[in-house]
């Protein structure tokens, strides 16, 4: 198993940070590899709402379609969902929202059951992209 974090700043307060992740709708526009995503449940907040994504994977650029079940939701503070690929594997992702100096400190974790080594770098990697997509899309 392996676990990987990152954090930075989002200059926006906080209730928009969290509410921004968590409309999952939203996440093509600050995670690539989601392609689309749609809702399986009519409530689309909180513990149990579930939603399938198309993800274009960029190390070989195949497309899963991957199903996920929210398994975290503090409003305001953390949302986490855990993302179910056709082989079995399973990925959580959980984004934590806190003040920070008249901003956000914005932490994404990734734990995954098969990843480790240089995939978890990877991981990493993206997960800093990603949050600073995220400050870019809210702090205009």
């Amino acid at each position: 198993m392996g676990t990987v974090s990152r954090s930075g700043t989002v200059h926006a307060s906080p209730e928009v940070v969290f509410s921004f992740l968590a409309d999952f709708e939203a996440q093509p526009r600050w995670a690539d590899v989601v392609k689309k995503i749609w809702y399986n449940t009519k409530s689309h907040e909180g513990v149990g709402v579930t939603f399938t994504r198309i993800l274009k994977r960029s190390i070989d650029e195949h497309e899963l379609e991957v199903r996920s079940i929210v398994t975290h939701w503090e409003k305001g503070e953390r949302v986490g969902w855990r993302n179910t690929y056709p082989d079995g594997r399973t990925e959580d992702l959980i984004g934590t929202v806190k003040p920070f100096r008249g901003a956000s400190k914005l932490t994404l974790t990734s734990v995954s059951d098969h990843q480790k080594g240089s995939a978890l770098t990877r991981i990493g990697r993206h997960l800093s992209e990603e949050i600073q997509l995220i400050n870019t899309l809210l702090e205009r």
